[in-house]
């Protein structure tokens, strides 16, 4: 079962492979060389591979409760639902409900499976998916196609479903990319399959892959393809054919970690290490393949400029601290050829000594950016930063419109054009903040620029960078990688060139 420990109940034989997402990067790297200037498609069957069919079922069953008065499946979970959507007979029975009541709740079940209703409780995503979908529609060339065995007459509310489930991860599904089954009442949707995969072939495409959950449903594709490019990949869900020995690569995770190890992510991309505060860190920046570091300034009690994040009611202030020297930092890194960002912890006095010093710097402009809030700088505070240095970027944290830009967009967008007229040219949002995807996505439809920050560990930054931000925000320190421990220049952090090339040169 996807995103569930164990297998499938219906085969508890089969051991499904963990790297199946590996097997389709090495796939796709072999068949883009081959034909580089082709276009690709990767197939996806609906339900059972992009959708956990039991939310579906549990929601029908649920109605038959509320439209009787009855109580027969009150406290029923998705965990409690453990046989495919088209064998819940075998569920009711093992709930110890009467036969007769069991054949009138199966009726009521078929009757209603495919009403709007239930196919809007159906959309639920299994974890990773849209990541995956997301990732595989950024490569170029590369298109995305659903193949369903749902009826055509499910075409409009399918797309609308599914577009509004892939909003969040920027995740679109189009109409012509959608086969489904015109001939329904046939009750053969591995027919329909490979009707909708020829068709698909017949516009010229190079079908790179196909992924459904049903394992026989991929061998009769499998036996129908000629051209050898194919890749069939089974979802270990809750399927109901058999799967025989000779059945496709299969697996459980939609695992993005495994996916974009083998292939760059595509798209600019700037890194920005956050957190240049001490000797070790510095040390370890200025090894890595990332041009961006930020460096947090504030005075101390005795006026001195250092570099700190934390205030001093925060951590207190002790005589045995050796803060790292601004001008070291910043010498260090014009002589590295890195660039820096300024965060700037206050106004007033702390902009002027940030700027003299930085003036005398020897850094270039376009080498240089500068982070601060409304409330420390105010609109003459950024006017003075963006005098100074012109061709710098200058970034202030974006959350608190939010809600704003969601629900009342022109006015956001005025407030935008007055933070524009400051100086401003980048705004910086949290991993954390709710509808991240929609925001981005106002973020960019008024062409302003985007800074992420905040992604908790390697998963979440490969899945930040999907949403295609102009820069990402970290500390590097990812437990997949370093287990806590501070990351340094090694082969570890060289993966992430791989990954993201325009790390090493945005």
């Amino acid at each position: 079962m996807l995103d569930k420990e164990g297998v499938n109940p219906s085969d508890e034989s089969l051991e499904p492979m963990t790297d199946w997402m590996a097997a389709l990067a090495d796939h796709n790297a072999r068949l883009r060389q081959q034909h580089p200037n082709e276009e690709l498609i990767v197939v996806f069957d609906i339900d059972g591979t992009i959708l956990d069919m039991r939310h579906m079922v549990r929601h029908v069953l649920l109605a038959y409760d509320r439209a009787h008065r009855t109580r027969a499946f009150a406290g029923l979970s998705v965990d409690d639902i453990d046989v495919h959507e088209n064998r819940v007979g075998e569920l009711l029975a093992r709930l110890g409900l009467p036969e007769v009541a069991q054949q009138h709740v199966l009726g009521w079940y078929l009757d209603r499976r495919w009403s709007p209703e239930a196919v809007r409780a159906a959309h639920r995503p299994f974890r990773g998916v849209l990541d995956v979908i997301r990732w595989f529609q950024m490569q170029p060339n590369t298109r995305v196609a659903l193949n369903s065995g749902r009826p055509e007459s499910l075409r409009e509310e399918t797309l609308r479903c599914l577009n509004e489930l892939g909003a969040d991860s920027r995740v679109r599904f189009e109409s012509e990319l959608l086969m489904l089954d015109a001939q329904p009442l046939r009750k053969d949707p591995g027919r329909a399959k490979l009707e909708g995969l020829r068709t698909l072939r017949a516009r010229g495409a190079r079908v790179l892959a196909v992924i459904d959950n049903e394992p026989e449903v991929l061998e009769s594709l499998r036996d129908a393809d000629d051209t050898g490019d194919m890749l069939f990949l089974h979802a270990h869900t809750l399927f109901e054919s058999r799967h025989s020995s000779a059945s496709s690569v299969s697996g459980e995770r939609y695992d993005l970690l495994s996916l974009a190890d083998r292939r760059p992510l595509p798209g600019h991309l700037s890194l920005v290490w956050e957190g240049l505060e001490s000797r070790d860190t510095l040390q370890a920046f200025l090894e890595a393949p990332v041009r961006w570091g930020a460096a947090p300034l504030r005075l101390d009690p005795s006026g001195r400029l250092v570099v700190r994040a934390d205030d001093y009611d925060t951590r207190a202030w002790s005589r045995s601290e050796r803060a790292l020297e601004p001008r070291e930092l910043v010498a260090e890194l014009a002589d590295a050829g890195k660039c820096l960002r300024v965060e700037l912890t206050e106004g007033g006095e702390l902009v002027d000594r940030a700027l003299d010093l930085l003036e005398r710097s020897g850094l270039p402009a376009e080498r240089l950016a500068f982070h601060a809030s409304i409330e420390q700088l105010g609109p003459a505070g950024f006017r003075h930063l963006r005098w100074a240095f012109p061709e710098s970027t200058l970034q202030m944290p974006a959350d608190f419109l939010a809600p704003l830009a969601l629900s009342v967009p022109e006015r956001a967008r005025d407030l935008l054009d007055m933070f524009a007229s400051w100086g401003v040219s980048r705004y910086q949002l949290d991993w954390a903040t709710a509808q991240l995807p929609a925001l981005i996505g106002f973020f960019e439809a008024d062409t302003r620029e985007v800074d992420l920050r905040g992604v908790p560990d390697l998963e979440s930054f490969l899945r930040a960078a999907l949403l295609q931000p102009h820069s990402l925000t970290a500390d590097f320190r990812f437990p997949q990688w370093c287990e806590g421990e501070l990351l340094r220049a090694d082969e570890r952090l060289l993966q992430l060139r791989e990954l993201v090339p325009a790390c090493a040169s945005a």
